[in-house]
């Protein structure tokens, strides 16, 4: 009892705050009404009784009119002339239920030739012990017409459109939408049900009914907004506070004794609702400003706006600020039906979505194809790109790093052999004029072979020095042959006596190129060329001037290469060798290095046969187009 207390104690001192009367203001200078009785609670019932004479004289002087009683939410009513009961509505000791909102309406015929008519009012809550106004004469009554025949036309609306809803979005929708669609206009249903339930002949007291209408209608209410979040209108986080706000209220509602502590219950959801409401309009709002316009989003934005009216309706009438009729039945069937509408309108979409496709799959198809096509063409150019700027930028590192090495290993023996070279002329002089002549012969001729293997090294670390100069990547005037003589000198070693190297070079004949550069040239092509005969061969090097221009042949009688392999001998870090043999970028730097110094170069192979790869450079001057590398 105490909380029954406390739960009234609050709701009157929002009635209080909120300026709401519990009855009219009696006009004391010859009002049609006095009040007999005010509010007084007894057995649990809240009663009011007034009285009239004036009319019932109304009456007699207008017979087709109506006397319209007020409402009284949750209320009941019994109307006496003369100290005889006329007419009523619901029961006293609310142990059945007539409505929620409605109000009795007697015709003026009805109290013809009485005196005194007398109502009085019943109120299960205290919080609903008022009434606005007393009974009056209407000619066209529409008090019932909202407060009871639209929540009758709205139990069956939302009826049917719960059963289409389950029919219709079945297996079209993802299951918890469809699910909260249909149980929400249940839920909404069975409220207005419980709000007209004598025109159901549904039993219950008023206490029973009342909390089956809050709690159907507040599940209703979080499972439309549910589906507000499943369709991304709603945040989670949102929809998580305001769903705690409804399970606290459906507490109060579920285990209320008294008709304030059920009330009570359904008051505290009131305000999360229309900030929930707000909250979507927002989100919406934010949509058609990234989105633009939107068919479906029209529809959510009218669900919404007209859940918001009715909404705000609904808590200035249950307050008593607005003295008029609800318009939560109007509400609940628009709400609904709009967003039924925007689910229907998405279905459509897909639907539609789905023949544009089938009917346009090929095109899509072709269209798609492209799309990957041209991506993985852009992808092979970078990847290309991407090993082309690695090789270069291997290719760089290893020559400054053979340069600095080459150069210092090459300083350093020249050093040491100066000192030997030095010292050999007069020891030979010291060692021939201590000997016998024969002995002199044989020694004369020892010290002729150390002097031609030093003169040899010397041209040995000449040729080194000059390979791996990083002073010497200027374009210059060139002797082809001094070049070549600086390669082969280095690969002496690996060309041995089973490889004869036949060259048909004049020995003035120039180009203009890099030394470096064209070292490295000469010293790929002629390594992968020993490589092609491990058995050995012939490896012939021609040059001849053709114009502006010198033609460098160089063919080699090994193995041979097959034309699936000679589409890819240039590209970076290819190589048919096997894996720590090679790195696959010789001739990729051949072919980079011969295109920087203004050339050109070409290959022509047979399987079984040899190799023979043409090399085109210009000479001092040339400015004319470079005619092909064939």
């Amino acid at each position: 009892m105490q909380v029954a207390k406390l739960t009234a104690t609050l709701l009157l001192s929002l009635s209080a705050l909120l300026g709401v009367r519990n009855s009219p203001q009696v006009d004391l200078n010859g009002g049609d009404w006095t009040i007999t009785q005010n509010w007084k609670q007894a057995d649990g019932v809240s009663s009011v009784e007034v009285q009239s004479s004036k009319i019932v004289q109304q009456c007699s002087q207008d017979e087709f009119s109506t006397i319209q009683f007020p409402t009284i939410i949750h209320g009941a009513h019994d109307i006496f002339l003369d100290g005889t009961k006329i007419g009523e509505f619901g029961k006293r000791k609310f142990q059945s239920v007539w409505s929620f909102y409605g109000a009795p309406e007697i015709p003026c015929s009805m109290v013809r030739g009485g005196k005194v008519l007398t109502w009085r009012g019943y109120s299960y809550s205290e919080y609903f012990a008022r009434f606005s106004q007393f009974p009056r004469l209407v000619s066209h009554s529409k008090l019932n017409l909202f407060n009871e025949t639209f929540n009758l036309i709205a139990a069956g609306c939302l009826a049917i459109m719960a059963l289409l809803s389950a029919v219709l979005f079945f297996g079209r929708v993802p299951n918890e939408l469809m699910a909260s669609i249909t149980l929400g206009s249940l839920g909404f249903a069975l409220y207005f049900f419980g709000s007209t339930a004598g025109y159901f002949q549904i039993t219950g007291t008023m206490l029973t009914i009342h909390k089956i209408a809050d709690f159907s209608v507040w599940v209703g209410l979080a499972l439309f907004y549910n589906s507000l979040r499943l369709t991304q209108y709603l945040s989670k986080r949102f929809y998580r506070i305001y769903f705690f706000n409804i399970v606290v209220g459906l507490v109060f509602i579920v285990l209320g004794s008294t008709g304030d502590v059920v009330q009570f219950g359904t008051t505290l959801p009131f305000g999360g609702t229309i900030l929930v409401n707000i909250a979507c309009e927002i989100e919406l709002v934010r949509k058609y400003i990234r989105e633009g316009f939107d068919r479906r989003a029209l529809f959510v934005f009218l669900s919404l706006t007209i859940f918001l009216v009715a909404d705000l309706n609904e808590i200035a009438v249950v307050t008593g600020l607005l003295p008029s009729y609800t318009i939560f039945n109007l509400g609940a069937v628009g709400g609904l039906l709009f967003f039924a509408l925007y689910v229907n309108e998405r279905i459509t979409q897909t639907y539609r979505e789905r023949d544009y496709l089938q009917a346009n799959l090929e095109l899509e198809v072709k269209l798609k194809t492209s799309e990957l096509k041209k991506k993985s063409e852009d992808l092979e150019t970078t990847l290309k790109e991407l090993k082309t700027t690695q090789a270069d930028l291997v290719q760089a590192a290893k020559l400054a790093s053979l340069g600095t090495l080459s150069a210092g290993i090459a300083h350093e023996i020249n050093n040491s052999l100066n000192y030997v070279y030095g010292s050999l002329r007069p020891l030979e002089n010291l060692v021939l004029s201590g000997i016998t002549s024969e002995a002199r012969s044989k020694a004369t001729k020892l010290f002729k072979i150390m002097n031609e293997g030093l003169l040899l090294t010397f041209d040995i670390i000449k040729s080194l020095r000059n390979y791996s100069g990083l002073n010497q990547a200027k374009l210059n005037d060139l002797k082809l042959m001094e070049v070549m003589n600086s390669v082969e000198t280095i690969l002496r070693p690996r060309l041995r006596d089973s490889i004869q190297v036949i060259h048909e070079v004049d020995p003035n004949l120039s180009v203009f190129g890099s030394v470096v550069g064209l070292h490295q040239v000469f010293m790929n092509m002629i390594s992968n060329a020993i490589d092609a005969m491990p058995n050995g061969g012939q490896l012939n090097i021609s040059a001849h001037a053709e114009g502006e221009h010198v033609k460098i042949k160089i063919r080699d009688t090994g193995t041979g290469m097959p034309d699936q392999v000679i589409q890819r001998i240039f590209e970076p870090f290819f190589t048919t060798k096997e894996v720590g043999k090679g790195t696959g970028l010789g001739l990729h730097i051949v072919k980079t290095e011969v295109e920087r110094q203004g050339g050109g170069i070409s290959v022509q192979s047979q399987v079984g046969i040899g190799t023979e790869f043409t090399i085109v450079l210009p000479i001092h001057g040339a400015s004319e187009r470079l005619p092909d590398a064939a």
